[in-house]
């Protein structure tokens, strides 16, 4: 059973961008201790341990994009049925934790728009935690949990 994500988590899915007196909008980087969660994340989600995951790649920027609504990032899951790419708004980050709403996007298995929460811990490269998905709408809910890896980037020439 999942418990319910609280309603700040759900209402920050429809954020404005911040906005300078002239009305441009405002681009923020993201506290130093979270560049170390910048890059590329691969990884799998896990329903059950005995289950074959899901797997995902995160894309974590640097900078908060203020025409994004806030969002620090996108997901991408490639299933069975279809591919799917969400935004990430990052909630919570310390040297070693990471908490990040995903979406909304829309769940085929749900048969609806779900959101996701990511709650994970960090050391160096690698990631690892639980996730909670539930539809926007309610009565929806699943979790398990994932395991990531950073990539490395290429060696310049």
């Amino acid at each position: 059973m999942c418990p319910a994500l609280p309603a700040a988590v759900l209402l920050s899915t429809h954020a404005e961008p911040a906005r300078e007196r002239t009305g441009r909008r405002l681009a923020a980087a993201v506290p130093q201790v979270v560049s170390g969660f910048a890059g590329v994340w691969n990884g799998v989600l896990y329903r059950d341990e005995h289950e074959a995951g899901v797997p995902f790649s995160l894309l974590q920027n640097v900078v908060v994009d203020a025409r994004s609504g806030g969002a620090v990032g996108h997901v991408a899951f490639a299933t069975n049925r279809d591919s799917v790419a969400a935004e990430v708004r990052l909630l919570e980050a310390s040297a070693t934790t990471y908490v990040a709403l995903v979406g909304p996007y829309y769940d085929a298995d749900a048969g609806a728009q779900v959101v996701a929460l990511l709650e994970a811990r960090r050391a160096g490269d690698r990631m690892w935690g639980s996730y909670q998905v539930r539809a926007v709408e309610g009565g929806y809910c699943v979790g398990g949990s994932f395991v990531a890896v950073k990539a490395r980037r290429a060696a310049a020439a």
